[in-house]
C-alpha cells in the first residue's frame, strides 16, 4: 500500500507540475528532443483498435483504444506499460477502427474526444470524470471517418474543432463561446499562433479551409477556402516564422503558404501540388518541409520542399504513409509496414542511419512520440481487434 500510494504521488506531482502536453508536442509542431540512435525495445501492450497517439507527463502516459464497441482512456507508466488506471465508455470502433484523439494534459486533467463526439475531461491521477459534453450538444455531427480532433488548451480554455469550434472553461466544462458557422468535418486540430504586434490568434483546419479565430471570443478574424475531395484536411497548420502557415490536404489538393497579417487576415504566397499530405503531419527544418505526399493507398513517397518557393528538392519512394517527426537535427519516420527509419534533415536527399523494423503489420499511421529517453510506436493493423504500443529506448 505505501508503495502504490508513493507511484500515485509521484505521478500526480509530475502531472500538476507540468504545462501543456499533447499531440505532436506542446506547439503542436513535431519537434522533439535530439535522437542520435533508437535502442533496445522495453515494452509493448494492447491497447485496442485506434490512431490515437500517446501523451506523456513525467512518468505517466495516456493514450486510448476501442475494444468491442467500447473506448477506453488508458493511464500507463511511461517505463514500463503497466497500467495506472483506465476509463472506458460505449462507443462503436466505426470505419478504420477506434479513436484518433491524442490525449491532452494540463494542470491535472486528461482532456479526449471520441470519434462519436464524446467530451471528457478526467482526473489525470485517478481517470475520474471531471466533466464531460458531446458534440450533439452543438448540433454537431461526425464526418464520413469520425471526430479526429486533439483538444487544445490555451489561456484556461479547452477548445475542440467538431465543425463548429467550441471553446470550454477547461476547469469546469463550461461553453465559453462556439462559432456561429459549422465549417463542416474535422480532422485537423487547433493551435494557437502569435502574430507580429503579439497578437494571439487561433489556427483551425476544418473541411471548409483556414479559419483564424480570436482565442477570446471566437470570431472569425480571417479565412481562407481549401475544399477537397471528401471535405478532408487531415493535417494540423504548421507555423512558418513570424507570420506564415503551411498548409497541405490530399486527393490531388497540394500545398499552400499563407500569410496572416497583424489582424487575422490571410493571402497567399504560393500554392502547388508538391506535397499533397493525406494525413501525416509535416516537419519544418531550417527553412525546408519535410512531409508525405499522395494517399496512402498508393505508397506515397517521402518529399521535401523549400519552404519559401515550395520548390521539391528530394523525394523518396518505398517508405510508405506513416508518421513522422522532428528529433533536433534528425527525423523519425515510421512506415505503412512498420519499418522504422532514423535519418538526418537534409535539403539535398533522404539517408537513413538507422532502419529498425518495429512492426510486422500494417497500416502504421500514428506518428512516433519521444519522451526522455524513450520512443513509442503504434500500429494500426485493420485485420486484428487490437493495436500495439511499443516503447523503445532513444540515446
Amino acid at each position: 500500500m505505501k508503495r502504490t500510494a508513493l507511484t500515485i504521488l509521484l505521478l500526480t506531482t509530475a502531472v500538476m507540475a507540468a504545462g501543456f502536453e499533447g499531440y505532436l508536442g506542446p506547439k503542436r509542431d513535431g519537434q522533439y528532443p535530439q535522437v542520435n540512435s533508437i535502442g533496445k525495445k522495453l515494452w509493448t501492450k494492447s491497447i485496442g483498435t485506434g490512431y490515437s497517439n500517446v501523451t506523456v507527463v513525467g512518468d505517466a502516459l495516456y493514450t486510448m483504444g476501442n475494444s468491442n464497441g467500447m473506448d477506453t482512456v488508458y493511464c500507463l507508466e511511461a517505463k514500463t506499460g503497466k497500467t495506472t488506471w483506465t476509463h472506458t465508455y460505449r462507443c462503436s470502433d466505426g470505419n478504420f477502427r477506434g479513436p484518433r484523439c491524442t490525449p491532452s494534459v494540463f494542470d491535472g486533467k486528461v482532456y479526449t474526444v471520441s470519434r462519436e463526439g464524446h467530451i471528457l475531461c478526467l482526473n489525470a491521477k485517478t481517470g475520474k470524470p471531471v466533466w464531460e459534453s458531446h458534440a450533439k450538444k452543438f448540433r454537431c455531427r461526425p464526418g464520413r471517418w469520425g471526430f479526429a480532433n486533439s483538444p487544445l488548451i490555451h489561456d484556461g480554455l479547452c477548445v475542440i474543432d467538431i465543425g463548429r469550434i467550441v471553446a470550454f472553461d477547461a476547469k469546469t466544462g463550461k461553453t465559453k463561446w462556439q462559432t456561429r458557422t459549422d465549417y463542416g468535418q474535422a480532422y485537423s486540430s487547433a493551435i494557437p499562433m502569435t502574430l507580429p504586434g503579439d497578437k494571439t490568434v487561433l489556427l483551425t483546419f476544418p473541411a471548409r479551409g483556414l479559419v483564424v479565430l480570436d482565442p477570446k471570443t471566437g470570431k472569425a478574424l480571417g479565412s481562407i477556402a481549401w475544399e477537397t475531395k471528401y471535405n478532408i484536411n487531415a493535417a494540423t497548420p504548421l507555423i512558418v516564422g513570424t507570420n506564415r502557415v503551411f498548409i497541405s490536404s490530399d486527393y490531388d489538393r497540394g500545398c499552400a503558404m499563407l500569410e496572416i497579417d497583424a489582424t487575422g487576415k490571410v493571402k497567399k504566397v504560393w500554392e502547388n501540388k508538391n506535397m499533397c499530405t493525406h494525413f501525416s503531419n509535416p516537419m519544418l527544418h531550417k527553412g525546408y518541409l519535410y512531409g508525405f505526399s499522395g494517399n496512402t493507398t498508393k505508397t506515397p513517397p517521402l518529399v521535401c520542399l523549400d519552404a519559401k518557393t515550395g520548390k521539391r528538392t528530394w523525394s523518396k519512394k518505398g517508405i510508405g504513409d506513416g508518421g513522422l517527426i522532428a528529433c533536433g537535427t534528425n527525423m523519425i519516420v515510421i512506415g505503412n509496414r512498420g519499418t522504422v527509419y532514423l535519418a538526418p534533415f537534409s535539403a539535398t536527399g533522404f539517408k537513413a542511419t538507422q532502419t529498425l523494423k518495429v512492426f510486422n503489420t500494417k497500416p502504421c499511421w500514428t506518428s512516433p512520440c519521444v519522451a526522455g529517453k524513450m520512443v513509442f510506436f503504434r500500429d494500426n493493423p485493420k485485420s486484428s481487434k487490437t493495436a500495439t504500443l511499443v516503447c523503445y529506448e532513444v540515446k
